[in-house]
Order: structure tokens, then sequence, then C-alpha cells
């Protein structure tokens, strides 16, 4: 969407347009953390006019912001956590104070919405803690018509937390469904579970038959491809590597099943018009580069975690240019081919334009004090 304005496409069995996003307000998560193609990603990134930001610690994201509102960690506001299959609600309560200019994303909001004149309409008459109330109160009501009786607010904010009872029975999946599927259909045109769909079928996509099989993707070591890249790239969110704001290394590992060979070393790999390299780790910040490798090394697995920060060298102008705490993100192929994924999937998820400009590593940063 962002690198095709007034592009027309099909999607979901229809033609949408692309609208012209020119300015990006992004407040929780990191699309630099998540996102499959982050080459793509930065081209994209530097389409609109204007990106504002909420963060807490110098991240790509906030890296590749024009305007950064410092914003609170979970230590520095009141909150309440949980989910649908929490077996806890908790009181999550503040421990400090905000650091510095930091603020929650409640009051950055609050002295936006006051700017513009709509600080009534956006708090509806209630502060920080009044809103958990309130969001707490509905727990309370939706527990009630379970059978659960939760305790006032003030006994689950001084306890920390409340615990909710195991259910009596089992959670069936479609349950009702399947007792009585007549009286509770599915919300599919039939009502009942289907293994080919018409509407899909009507689409006439080719990138998504209507019923489940097999389409070859377009990397994998089953390609002719594989001939020339025979490298396998997994990538997996470790165990055992906490996701700091400061690391420094990533910490990598290869494995090479060649016989009966096992060895364990840091690697990254970077890609080249034409070639692949291998990026070894030798120290905490050195690298040593090696050229393609030798076809006789032809099946190799190489595993590369994530939970690193998209970093590269200062003044970079190319998108291409080396990922120095060595993310698996920086890809060229879309899951599909050129085209992306399927047009039922990912609207956004379109072909790269043939030619990148170059634009510099970081865009410049304006510190808006909301005083």
């Amino acid at each position: 969407m962002l690198l095709n304005p007034g592009e027309t496409i099909d999607f979901d069995g229809r033609r949408i347009t692309y609208p012209d996003i020119r300015l990006i307000y992004w407040a929780g998560g990191n699309p630099f953390h998540h996102h499959q193609d982050l080459n793509r990603l930065l081209l994209a990134w530097r389409k609109p006019e204007t990106i504002i930001v909420h963060e807490p610690w110098w991240t790509p994201l906030a890296r590749y912001a024009d305007i950064v509102l410092p914003a609170t960690t979970t230590f520095e506001r009141n909150d309440i956590g949980g989910a649908s299959r929490d077996s806890f609600i908790l009181a999550m309560q503040k421990a400090i104070e905000p650091v510095g200019e930091a603020r929650d994303d409640y009051r950055i909001f609050l002295d936006l919405a006051e700017r513009f004149g709509l600080a009534d309409g956006f708090t509806e008459g209630r502060s920080e803690m009044e809103w958990l109330r309130h969001f707490y109160a509905g727990d309370r009501e939706q527990a009630r018509r379970l059978n659960i009786d939760l305790p006032e607010f003030e006994q689950f904010w001084e306890a920390g937390h409340v615990e909710l009872p195991a259910p009596d029975q089992p959670i069936v999946l479609c349950e009702d469904f399947r007792r009585a599927p007549d009286l509770y259909p599915l919300p599919t045109p039939s009502g009942k579970i289907e293994i080919f769909s018409n509407k899909v079928a009507s689409y006439g996509y080719a990138d998504c038959p209507p019923h489940p099989c097999w389409l070859e993707p377009a990397e994998w070591l089953g390609s002719e491809k594989a001939n020339t890249y025979p490298l396998h790239l997994l990538s997996n969110q470790p165990a055992h590597t906490a996701k700091r704001p400061l690391i420094r290394q990533a910490k990598l590992r290869w494995h090479i099943e060649h016989g009966y060979r096992q060895v364990k070393t840091g690697l990254g790999l970077h890609h080249f018009e034409g070639k692949t390299i291998a990026v070894i780790g030798t120290g905490s910040s050195s690298v040593q580069i090696v050229p393609a490798l030798q076809p006789e090394v032809a099946h190799m697995k190489v595993f590369l975690g994530s939970s690193t920060w998209l970093s590269l060298p200062f003044g970079a102008t190319a998108l291409d240019d080396l990922h120095l705490h060595g993310g698996a993100g920086l890809r060229r192929e879309r899951a599909r081919g050129a085209g992306g994924v399927s047009r039922l999937a990912a609207a956004c998820a379109r072909a790269r334009p043939a030619a990148a400009p170059g634009h510099p590593a970081g865009r410049p940063l304006r510190r808006l004090r909301l005083r």
C-alpha cells in the first residue's frame, strides 16, 4: 500500500485501490521486528511525509521516524493485564514515576486531544484510574454472567491479582455446532465446515485454490535455485534469548548436515546480485565475510534466531546493506514469488519496484515537546 499509492488490485473477490498515505501514527508494537521483508519495509517507510511513533527505547521504529514521543514502559504506568485464556487478571501497578519526559499513551493522546479541543470527548470524564475501574467493572459483569464472582476493584488492586476458577468442563472447539449444527451454524456460506469453497472458486485466483493444496514456495530445497543457493534458512523464536534493548550481538547458530558432521558457530547470511556470502561471527563486533560456498557443501540448514534489532551501517544508502545484528528479515523474494502472498490474505503484499532510490539509513529526528 505504501509503495504503490493509487494502484488498483484484486483482493478478497473485489477490486480495491490503495490510498496515498502521507502520515503514519504508530503507537504500540514494532513493524521492524514483525515484518517478514525488512528491505521492502525500509523502502515503503520512506514514502510518507511524516511518521510519528510512541517509543521508550531507541528501536529501529524510533530511528526511522520523524517525530518520537517518549512513552513509558510498563513499570511507569498503571494497567490491567490478562487475556481470554489466562487464569489470572493482573493489577499492573506503576513501580516508578515516568523517567525524563516520558508519558503513558493515555497522557500523550489526552495532551494532543486538548490541543484540538477534544479532551472531553476523549476522556469521557474519566481519569486513568477511573478508566481502569471502568474496564474492570466490565470484566466483573462478564464474569457474573458465567457465575464467577470477582472482588471489588479496590480489593483486586490491593491484592495485585485475582485468580479465575478453572472451567467445570474442557473447552471443545465448535461444541454447539457439533451438538446441533442446524441450530448453531458456522459463519460460512453453507453454515458447515467447508473443504471446498464455491465463493473462493468464483474469484478465479491462481494463487489461492478453493480447496486445501500444496503450492510450491518461491524458495525451498526442491527448487532449481537450490543448486545456486544451497543454504536453507530457518528462523525461530529463541527460547533462551531475551529481547533486550541494548543487545549488541545476535546469538547465531548454524547446523551443517553433511554426512555425520555437526558444526556449531556464529553465522549470518547476506545476498548480493548473483552470489551468496556467509558472514561468520568472530567476536562481539567483528565479522569475517566468506565468498559463495562451494557446490560440494550441498545440504545445509541454517538456524538464525530473531530477537535482533535492524541495524544498518551508519550512512547506508542501499537497501541490501549488511544487517549488523544478523536479522533474518532481509529477504529478496516473497512467499509466492514477486506478487506477494495470496490475494485473499494480504492486500498490501505487492511486488517491490524495480528501482530503489538511495536514502540515508535514518530519518531526521524531531523531538516533540508536549508542554
